[in-house]
């Protein structure tokens, strides 16, 4: 028999040729990495009634190994086997099996069966994880299938799956014979989840727990206890959940915006369901670490019971995720109730480590108090920060003499790590106290030879720095290769401090993922670049091989449901102005065919065969000079997408519009001119606001409702009250964006106004309420010549697995002319864009006379691998007509831009 070790197996791939004669090695694809793995020739294939042995202590892992098998084909039904020595799959506990590693395991595949060997329960269970990998699943990969564009995919699930390459090909169920070694290198693997801020429900936290034990990770660390809420039933207060667990308002977007969305939020968990929970985790060999929080963040607790407080006076639930007093520590009764409370939680969870927080706590509340000054006083206690060391000291102790741990943020250490902490609260010293054995530093800020100081102090640690596990961080903050390049164990420690870092933990902040799949999009796939750092040796770690192998990953997310972050950073791409081809048919809709005089059209929205029906569909406005500037709204149809017939036009209120499919019906978004409207302050207040009416044939349509009307200072800047350019995009979440400019600028060489800023609203529904964001997200800068008087048109698309817009900025050249041309932005979460390195696409062309001037809306579609850009363009300035072109990009292969929409189901 051959025995082949991966590194030579992976020498010979490199040098090109078979080493194994007519055999074929396969290699593995796991992750995380294993630590060791020799192959063998041939193979193993999964039978259609497989037999599991196994001995009674593994009747947990045996049903979990039964439910692996089953899920690489449906007809595969696997028979239980207890008691039984061997098997097709045997699993064996044996204590001579890397006995200095509770969690490894041996899994041995040879052609007549597989075998896993563990220590203990755990290194069985982690084998399985493997086996789990190694069998594949018959499932089509959701990713391939979207990749290929299949109908049936809404085109977010399209655009999720662009950057996501299937991974192994090989059958499922057949394994390469071989043998993998493994064991953790860290035994802290952990993730936190945080139900204060938003609460997701037991049924999110059980899917999370089915990931992490299959990525291999052990702790849940449960983030329950903050100032936005309290999430866990304490018997002997019940206020703390009765009021402490809602709150009548949640603060949007970011820190301090005083943008609220009026909804009220809350829940928690009873003690019944805690314990479903922690048995469902113990299963899956997970310890749950439960978080409160003293003496800060403490809000939700005070609310309930305002005699926990330092001011005295009652408070609300915070809405806003701040905090508005802290704990009062001086007050005996208050640490009564923090052992009321620890004693309940610690009969619902069994681990060894309570998570009291301790961070963040603002020393003002205490200066300002006069019962705590004077405990302080009589105590000899000199500063807030020597206060809370002293009441988190005497908590460890008495969490000590109860077998549990102490856990805390780095700062119950005492140690400075935040520049608002005022100097004087460390000038005095910290008194002469220790925190007790076997306390642990979740070290999350500051500077890291802080770290070093704590294992000298006698502590043991764990690593979550946050610049590279905040979960709740942006993929430009903290990219997939950030997170896989983190080293929970820093340099300069010797090799005995280095025992004392226990592992990682990566923290999922909730302020602003309101619902599981916001969650979800930050989670994954990170965590899986986490797990790949607390379990594998560094020097095993290979980012390239890290992407190969989450492919099983990606796929598995997809299939579950989950839409994923970011995989790899999004790149712009290189569609500049000498890859569009003008069409010879251009320009493609002239306003003479209408009959009207003057006409103005533009602003067009275009709708692909196999869409609606087997027709080209084109949207577009006008307006007409000699009929006092009324608008029109105007939709035509082609066979080809260049030749265009008029279906309809009608006057009324719609200008710049954007067509939006909402599966069984098509949503119509477009920028109303409120001189139509019989409300006389609608027309007094605003010169234009967005409205929406939905159809399902074009034909006829439901009543409009007003979505957004300019009220924001930015939305009234300039010749124009005005809302106006409406784009929608649903975004992974389900919840929908939409884009829209407000504010005007005035071209006086054209005789009429654009558009300033860019903004954007987010809603649950895609008929609103939208709640704005405030503040543009783009606006012009007379630093930047393409864009120094206005923004012009915006509309966005998915691509790879961020955003592409396509946007029209307006400006005034040397000349003193206005003009507008299409460029290209991208952006990771549609907030924040750069511009593309291949600007413009498309500008003014003096030998081009119906496009010689200015350049104007758009609309992007894919065909035929051929990306078509449809706009409108004027012909000189003041009194100049304007007309319908197109453009064309052959992508050869690339990615295209998609509309973030459902599909249409027509019933």
């Amino acid at each position: 028999m051959k025995v082949l070790s991966k590194c030579f197996l992976a020498a010979c791939l490199l040098l090109g040729f078979n080493a194994y004669g007519k055999d074929e090695i396969r290699p593995y694809s796991v992750l995380p990495e294993p630590q060791q793995v020799e192959y063998t020739t041939g193979s193993f294939k999964l039978k259609d009634k497989p037999t599991i042995a196994f001995p009674p202590k593994l009747a947990n892992e045996a049903t979990l190994c039964r439910d692996v098998a089953r899920h690489v084909s449906a007809a595969i039904n696997p028979l239980l086997q207890k008691g039984k020595k061997s098997g097709d799959i045997t699993l064996v506990l044996d204590a001579s099996v890397l006995p200095k590693h509770p969690e490894g395991y041996v899994l041995d595949i040879q052609s007549k069966g597989i075998v896993i060997k563990a220590n203990a329960p755990a290194g069985i269970l982690y084998g399985i994880q493997t086996l789990r990998q190694l069998l594949g699943t018959s499932s089509a990969s959701s990713a391939s299938s979207a990749a290929s564009g299949q109908t049936g995919q809404t085109a977010v699930e399209t655009w999720r799956a662009t950057s996501v390459q299937c991974g192994d090909t090989t059958q499922s169920g057949t394994i390469q014979c071989g043998t993998i070694t493994d064991y953790p290198t860290l035994s802290w693997r952990a993730f936190m989840l945080d139900e204060s801020r938003h609460f997701q429900g037991k049924e999110v936290v059980f899917k999370l727990l089915d990931n992490m034990a299959a990525l291999k990770m052990n702790v849940f660390h449960w983030h329950l206890v903050d100032d936005p809420g309290w999430r866990i039933e304490i018997k002997k207060y019940p206020e703390l959940t009765k009021i402490g667990a809602f709150r009548d308002s949640t603060s949007m977007f970011f820190w301090k915006s005083g943008i609220f969305d009026g909804k009220p939020h809350g829940g928690f968990y009873t003690q019944d369901e805690i314990r479903e929970v922690v048995a469902y985790a113990s299963a899956l060999h997970i310890t749950i670490v439960p978080e409160i929080e003293m003496p800060g963040h403490a809000q939700a607790a005070i609310a309930s019971y305002p005699w926990l407080g330092t001011i005295g006076k009652p408070l609300k639930v915070s809405c806003d995720f701040g905090g508005n007093d802290v704990f009062n520590v001086a007050d005996p009764k208050v640490i009564d109730f923090f052992h009321d409370v620890l004693t309940e939680m610690m009969a619902l969870f069994p681990g060894s480590v309570i998570h009291i927080g301790g961070d963040e706590m603002p020393g003002h509340y205490y200066k300002n108090s006069p019962f705590v000054q004077e405990y302080m006083k009589a105590n000899g206690i000199k500063t807030p920060i020597a206060l809370q060391i002293d009441a988190t000291n005497k908590m460890s102790q008495w969490l000590t003499a109860r077998n549990r741990h102490l856990m805390g943020w780095n700062e119950i250490t005492g140690a400075k790590i935040h520049a608002w902490q005022a100097d004087e609260d460390y000038a005095a010293g910290q008194p002469e106290q220790h925190l007790a054995p076997g306390t642990v530093i979740h070290f999350w800020q500051g500077d890291r030879a802080l770290i070093k100081k704590a294992i000298e102090d006698g502590y043991d640690v764990v690593n979550s720095f946050h610049e590279y596990t905040y979960l709740d961080y942006s993929y430009e903050s903290i990219s997939l290769e950030k997170a896989y390049s983190f080293q929970p164990v820093p340099d300069g420690l010797t090799a005995e401090q280095q025992k004392h870092i226990l592992g990682l933990g990566c923290q999922m902040w909730t302020e602003w993922t309101p619902n599981a799949q916001n969650v979800y999009g930050k989670v994954f796939p990170r965590i899986a670049a986490y797990a790949e750092v607390g379990w594998t040796a560094p020097e095993k770690k290979d980012y390239n091989s890290f992407l190969n192998r989450l492919n099983y990953f990606l796929t598995s997310w997809e299939q579950q449901g989950i839409h994923y972050g970011q995989v790899q950073p999004i790149t712009a791409p290189n569609w500049g102005e000498a890859r569009w081809k003008d069409l010879p048919e251009n320009p493609l809709i002239d306003p003479e065919v209408y009959g009207l005089p003057e006409l103005v059209i533009g602003d067009p929205q275009i709708l692909t065969p196999g869409k609606f029906d087997d027709k080209w569909h084109a949207f577009f406005h006008g307006f007409s000079h000699d009929t006092k500037w009324h608008t029109w709204l105007f939709h035509s149809a082609s066979d080809d997408g260049l030749h265009w017939k008029d279906v309809s036009h009608e006057e009324g209120e719609i200008g710049i519009q954007y067509i939006f499919c909402d599966g069984d019906r098509w949503i119509q978004y477009y920028t109303a001119s409120t001189s139509y409207m019989k409300d006389p302050e609608m027309r007094k207040k605003y010169g234009t606001v967005i409205r929406a009416r939905t159809t399902t044939d074009f034909k006829t349509w439901s009543e409009p409702v007003t979505l957004i009307t300019p009220e924001l200072p930015k939305e009234r800047e300039g010749s124009g009250v005005e809302a106006r350019n409406p784009c929608v995009i649903q975004l992974p979440d389900g919840r929908y964006r939409m884009y829209y400019s407000g504010g005007m600028v005035y071209l006086k060489d054209a005789g009429y106004g654009e558009p300033k800023n860019i903004f954007c609203a987010e809603a649950d529904n895609p008929l609103g309420p939208f709640i704005k964001r405030g503040a543009p997200i783009l606006e012009p800068d007379v630093n930047l010549p393409f864009r120094n008087y206005g923004c012009g048109g915006f509309k966005v698309f998915g691509y790879q697995n961020g955003y592409l817009a396509f946007y029209n900025p307006i400006y005034i050249d040397a000349e003193d002319k206005s003009r507008s041309e299409i460029r290209l932005l991208y952006s990771q979460d549609g907030l924040q864009w750069k511009e593309a390195d291949c600007n413009p696409i498309v500008k003014p062309d003096p030998n081009i006379p119906w496009r010689s001037a200015i350049i104007y809306q758009l609309d992007v579609v894919p065909w035929e691998n051929k990306l078509l850009m449809y706009f409108n363009a004027r012909e000189g300035w003041r009194g100049g007509a304007e007309r319908i072109g197109a453009v064309k990009l052959d992508l050869n292969g690339e990615a295209p831009a998609v509309k973030l929409e459902k599909t249409f189901n027509s019933k």
